[in-house]
């Protein structure tokens, strides 16, 4: 399946561009429903971060427990229905 398919399989079309973090987890998630393989590129920073950075990456932990727990209750409601 093309990345377009799969992001409109994931229902994730026309979404708005400041939900970019969480277009990227749910891609990622309905990846691995199809048995996508999926990793991560080890990175090694050479900078050290400044306090707005640390501040970016701490916000960024919002939308990724977000998508896993809307992702995990759907799974839920589906499982209950059936």
């Amino acid at each position: 399946m093309y990345p377009d398919k799969l992001q409109a399989s994931a229902g994730l079309a026309n979404n708005p561009p400041g939900k970019k973090l969480d277009i990227c987890y749910r891609l990622s998630i309905q990846a691995l429903k199809q048995g996508w393989r999926v990793g991560g590129i080890p990175t090694t920073e050479l900078v050290r971060p400044s306090p707005g950075l640390y501040k970016e990456i701490l916000l960024s932990i919002v939308p990724v427990m977000w998508t896993l727990l809307s992702e995990s209750l759907l799974i839920r409601a589906r499982s209950d229905s059936v």
